[in-house]
């Protein structure tokens, strides 16, 4: 999207906004901003700000100009999953996460092996990370879930990896998530035992202790 000079604005303006105190609607109002503007790249490139209010309300207001309008987010779709693979602060990961899960399941994303394996990779290390709270946790198992057909080990190692949080204490939103996922893919014969190891963080699941709990998960299914 091309925006006219007249009412171009800049990465570092916009991240100016982002660093005044969210207010009511601040999401909605930033998004429309962003769609308006033509400025998903720049709030994408911010999603991995340093700073993690920054960071966390880009991804948020990002939520918002996607949900609005899906079809711009087309020409970034390759930075927005090389930044979702950057993205540190947990408040970002669960929208990142979330926009990344639906584009999956529009089938409106292609991804290249790199990429591919790339998120695959960070995916399942934020399954097992300790510190990553369950909302991302459960979003992390629904972008995997949806990945499950270009890798054939994915489906045996992501049902064995939701199974051992649900063991570890997990909140009802993981465990009922977790177990409608496991269905999905013991229906789709995802379940197989023929997939190569993963060089998994061991002790990570075997000392596990729960996630940090957050707001209940949106249903993707929704």
């Amino acid at each position: 999207v091309r925006r006219s000079t007249a009412t171009l604005m800049t990465s570092e303006q916009l991240r100016k906004i982002l660093s005044v105190r969210a207010t009511s609607r601040f999401g909605e109002r930033i998004g429309r901003l962003i769609a308006r503007e033509g400025l998903l790249a720049e709030t994408i490139d911010l999603g991995t700000d340093p700073d993690p209010r920054i960071a966390f309300r880009a991804s948020y207001a990002l939520e918002y100009a996607f949900a609005a309008d899906p079809k711009r987010m087309e020409p970034h779709l390759s930075a927005f999953v090389d930044r979702y693979a950057e993205v540190n602060c947990h408040g970002a990961q669960r929208h990142f996460s979330k926009i990344l899960a639906l584009l999956l399941r529009q089938k409106s994303l292609r991804l290249d092996d790199r990429r591919l394996d790339r998120t695959i990779e960070v995916t399942f290390d934020r399954m097992i990370d300790r510190s990553v709270p369950v909302a991302v946790k459960v979003w992390a198992m629904e972008i995997l879930a949806r990945l499950a057909d270009k890798r054939p080990w994915i489906g045996e190692q992501l049902g064995e990896t939701i199974r051992h949080l649900m063991d570890c204490g997990g909140s009802p939103g993981l465990c009922s998530r977790g177990r409608k996922i496991c269905r999905r893919l013991s229906e789709a014969g995802g379940l197989r035992p023929d997939r190569p190891k993963r060089n998994m963080s061991v002790p990570d699941m075997k000392t596990c202790r729960p996630a940090p709990r957050s707001r209940a998960p949106e249903n993707p299914d929704r």
